[in-house]
Order: structure tokens, then sequence, then C-alpha cells
């Protein structure tokens, strides 16, 4: 038999979607009370993410160690971390067109630089850019343009036969705001040498994020000193920003209560692919998207089989919305589970909650590790569980950057800081596969999950 504080039935599971994430209503499963953690009101995601998301003390703090003037960002998710702000042409595999440029001195700030056609019909719907010094550019003669030339530069013709829309009037109020404010320029080029002059970096220390900013800046910044931008927005990105939290509050309160409703549409008989597909099925519902579910230790999405009666498999669920993801394990029975496959989840259950409740500032990545390790010796278990610490956020483990920075440290805890401790029975041959993984936030003095916990296991 299962310890029963450790599973959740079909009827709880299905009063967890119709109380907005809540497990069960301080009710009792088996005899033993479930209790119910504590709510997400609407309130908590009134979110207006329309500017930068970046926490700036923190990326003055790291800049000016590591002696860096400038980042900049060309790259989609880097453009959206820094201005809140994700262009279209990144979705359609073309070379970075707008640039944003974080500045630490005299405070941190972020300079924008974008094409006038990619503000006017993109950008200027929902952000103003107002805290912003932004250059458009044009093409050709565009820098001897008056106002009135460049904004028709860049906008449709008005025939005038009918009022604008509210979008168009807003449109047209945003761009000449920004004329108003920066003279257009006739390229890129031209607009980040202004750009960079204006914040008196144009001479300075200056990461970039990719080989075609690199070039850009080789090219219209000749006295700059380069530096891959890799390692500083790694650092930075560990430590969150108020708006930021809230993103991934938001973010993973979708994919759990996603994971939980796509659950409840299968059960023996159904496949990987049919699970897969009704959990991205209601992500999407919730307005987000699907990066990955592995099943069972299965993670290509292309091959497929079928769930079984008396099945104990894992889920790990990643989705990402507005830029952030989300990242969530879980242990699933169909039935009962066999006794070997249930003392394995009991175990990784119980060493994730001694060691959920030893994480604080200070603490080291490698002591979470060992910290897990001990809590499951000190059962008198032999099961090898990873408790394998990530921070996520714009990217599934954001601490590692993309491989052209030396290895960081070992990473010290910090208030502030979203991380995951994944935590796979890393063993075969007990009668399933066993996972649990909730994303915990660095306060003052210990961590929060960011999510209701639930239960550890799921029984369907």
């Amino acid at each position: 038999m299962t310890d029963p504080t450790h599973s959740i039935n079909r009827r709880v599971a299905l009063q967890l979607m119709a109380t907005a994430g809540a497990v069960a209503s301080s009710s009792s499963f088996a005899g033993t009370k479930i209790d119910k953690p504590a709510k997400l009101t609407s309130q908590s995601f009134d979110i207006k993410a329309t500017g930068t998301r970046f926490n700036l003390q923190e990326a003055e703090r790291v800049m000016q160690e590591l002696k860096i003037d400038a980042l900049v960002l060309g790259n989609g998710r880097n453009f959206q971390q820094a201005t809140g702000c994700l262009p279209v042409v990144t979705k359609m595999g073309r070379p970075a067109s707008d640039l944003a440029i974080l500045v630490a001195k005299p405070e941190p700030r972020v300079i924008i630089v974008m094409a006038g056609f990619a503000y006017h019909y993109l950008a200027a719907d929902l952000h103003s850019f107002s805290d912003n010094d932004v250059f458009l550019y044009g093409f050709g003669n565009a820098s001897e343009m008056n106002k009135e030339e460049a904004l028709n530069s860049f906008r449709f013709t008005n025939r005038e036969e009918q009022p604008l829309r509210e979008i168009e009037k807003k449109r047209v109020s945003a761009s000449k705001k920004i004329l108003d404010k920066n003279a257009f320029q006739s390229s890129m080029g031209q607009a980040l040498t202004t750009a960079l002059k204006s914040a008196d970096v144009v001479s300075g220390r200056i990461g970039f994020d990719s080989p075609g900013v690199a070039a850009y800046l080789t090219q219209f910044a000749p006295d700059a000193s380069l530096t891959s931008a890799d390692d500083a927005l790694r650092r930075i990105r560990t430590v969150k920003s108020a708006i930021e939290i809230d993103l991934m509050r938001l973010t993973s309160d979708i994919n759990i209560k996603s994971a939980y409703a796509a659950l409840q549409q299968i059960g023996a008989g159904a496949s990987h692919k049919d699970l897969r597909r009704a959990y991205y099925s209601e992500l999407v519902k919730r307005g987000s998207n699907g990066v990955f579910m592995v099943i069972d230790h299965v993670s290509d999405e292309q091959y497929d089989a079928d769930l079984i009666a008396g099945q104990t498999f894992l889920i790990d669920c990643v989705n990402d919305n507005l830029g952030y993801l989300g990242d969530y394990g879980r242990t699933v029975f169909i039935g009962e589970p066999t006794k070997s496959a249930a003392r394995a989840q009991i175990a990784a259950s119980k060493a994730w909650d001694k060691l959920r409740s030893q994480l604080k500032p200070g603490l080291k990545f490698s002591e979470i590790t060992a910290l897990g390790q001990k809590a499951m010796q000190e059962q008198g278990t032999t099961y090898r569980v990873a408790f394998q610490p990530h921070s996520v956020g714009v990217y599934h483990s954001d601490h590692l950057g993309d491989g052209s920075s030396d290895q960081r440290e070992d990473i010290v805890l910090r208030p502030g800081m979203v991380i995951s401790v994944d935590c796979p029975v890393l063993e075969t041959g007990f009668g399933g596969s066993v996972h649990l993984e909730d994303l915990m936030l660095i306060t003052e003095d210990g961590a929060e999950p960011l999510h209701d916990l639930g239960t550890s296991a799921i029984t369907i």
C-alpha cells in the first residue's frame, strides 16, 4: 500500500482543477488529512510586464565586478528580458535588427535601437518605452527627413476615407513621441553608434550576446573593447527582479494546472503521445506554450508507448510563458503501484521534504546535493537520487550560459534566486520511474515554493 500522505486520487485532483490550483479543501483521503496549500488569487497575477525585467541593481553590481560598461543584446530572449518586448523577427530565424543596450553608469538603464517599422507595428502597441531612450532607424536618407516624413516612411499610407482606428492612433502618437526625442537615423549602424555615444560608452568595454552583434560593434564602435556578455548575463539572471518573480509564479501556476488537467484525461490504454498532447493543449488554453514533457524517463517526442494499469512513471513538465519557464516534476501511479515502486517514491519524497526546509541563503549548490543524499541515508535507504540544483527563469538553467564562458564557481544561494532541485531516482528495476521537482524562491531567511506543492505523487 502507498503512504496516503503521498498520493492523490482522481476525486481530489478534480477538486484541484475546480478550485484554481488548490489540492483539496481540508478534506481527507484514505483517512489522512490533506492540508490545503496557500491559494493564489487572481490579484497575484495582475502583471504588467511591459518594461525591463532585469534586476537592475544586480546588473549594476555584476557589470562593475566584471568591468563592463554596456551589454548590447540582440538575441530575442535577451531583448525581451531587457525591454519586455519580443521582436517578431526572432521567431523567423532572421538576424537581429533590434538591440537593447544595458548600461551600468551613472545608473543602470536600458537604451533601445529599433527599426522604425518594428517599433510602430510591434512595440508601440503595448510598450511606450517612456523610461528609455529609443533610437529609431530607417534606410537611405532617413536622417535627412523631418519628423512627419520619418513617420510616413514606416507607417502605412493613410487613405483618409475613414477615421483611424484606436490602435492606429496609438501607434502614431507613440512613434511621434520617440521622433520628438531623438532624430531618425539612416541605418541600424548609425543608430547604434548614436545610442552608444549618448551613454558615453562608445569607446568602453562592451559585452555582446551573439556573433552578429559582435560584428555590428566591430564595424560601428571600432574604439570599443569587446567581450562576450555570456558570463555577465548568467550572473545577472540568477537573481530575479520583483516582476520576474511574479511572472514565474504565474508561469508555474499555469504549468501545474495544465499537468493535472492533462493527467485527468488519460489512464491505462492511453499513450505517451496522448499525455503529451493533452499537456500541451492545456497549456495553450491558459496562454502558455509547451517546451518539453519527459514521461517515464523518455524525452523523445517521436517515441510512443501505451500506459498500463499498475504502472508508476515520472513526469517532468516545462512550459514557456511570456519568456519565463516553469519546471515541475511528479510521480504518477495508474491505480495501485507495486510495493517496490511505492517505497522508492516515498523515500524520495521524504528526502525532498527535509531538503526543502533546509534551503536558505549562503548554501552552495554542492551542499544542496550533499544534504539531499544525507536525507536519503538517514532513512536507511540506498536509492540513488540526483538532488541536482539549477537556476530557472529565462532558461531552464539560467546559471549555465551558452558555454562560451569559463565554468562558474560553486553557486551560493542568495535572496531573489529561483531554483529547482531535480529529484529523480536514477535507478531501474524497482517497477517504474520516480521524480520530484518544484520551483523554490530563496528568501531572506529560507525558501518558499513558487507554486502550490500539492502532493508528491498523483494517482489516476
